[in-house]
């Protein structure tokens, strides 16, 4: 018997954002808050927008993913899809997505065991392919 692996790619247009740690409350210093609630919150409805269903990816998961960033005016012709060696670091970038759509795509960010990334230059957008690898990989 052969299990259905599904796969999905989301497009999400704009500056690809980066994870950020919670910050310290400035009037009560015990008290953390999460600063990019309005970012995180943009990006699951235009995530949502393309996933309508209401299943999950479930299992082990792989994601393919690439942050796309304007080059400069003068250059944006020259650097159009080569690397972008700039902040944000690429861990934060995929930690964002990861967080981000943890109970929307998956039911908890652990499910990835493989991870891809490439930082380019484009037109701004994230993109990025979710796919189940099954329990044999």
């Amino acid at each position: 018997m052969s299990e259905t692996l599904r796969s999905r790619t989301y497009i999400v247009q704009g500056t690809p954002v980066a994870w950020q740690r919670a910050r310290v409350s400035s009037t009560n210093k015990r008290r953390f808050y999460d600063g990019q609630i309005n970012e995180k919150d943009l990006f699951r409805l235009h995530v949502n927008k393309q996933h309508p269903e209401s299943w999950q990816f479930s299992g082990p998961l792989s994601i393919d993913a690439i942050f796309y960033f304007k080059g400069g005016a003068k250059n944006e012709a020259k650097n159009r899809g080569r690397l972008y060696t700039s902040r944000p670091d690429i861990d934060n970038l995929v930690k964002f997505i990861l967080d981000t759509c943890t109970k929307v795509l998956y039911y908890d960010d652990n499910q990835f065991c493989i991870i891809n990334a490439q930082k380019r230059y484009g037109l701004p957008r994230t993109e990025f392919t979710i796919r189940e690898i099954g329990v044999n990989g």
